[in-house]
């Protein structure tokens, strides 16, 4: 899914960190330096590939920095839970 994301100031500084060992890492470094940009699903608009359970995107900006995410769409698989 396309996320629009906008940084107030010109900094982003992005990383990537397992919260989890299972979870994988996404780096996104596709607009280090500007004020705004995109960034999407892996392999969207088509489902994640079986066996994905976690993604994890990071952004980091300095204190006086705010990250907006905007969601042009999205969608939550149902769980089989109870």
């Amino acid at each position: 899914m396309p996320v629009v994301f906008l940084l107030l100031q010109l900094s982003l500084i992005d990383i990537g960190q397992a919260v989890n060992p299972g979870c994988e890492c996404l780096l996104f470094t596709g607009t280090f330096g500007k004020p705004y940009g995109t960034f999407s699903s892996p392999d969207y608009p088509r489902p994640y590939p079986d066996g994905v359970g976690c993604l994890l995107y990071t952004f980091l900006a300095t204190a006086d920095e705010i990250v907006e995410l905007t969601f042009k769409d999205f969608d939550v698989q149902k769980t089989h839970l109870e």
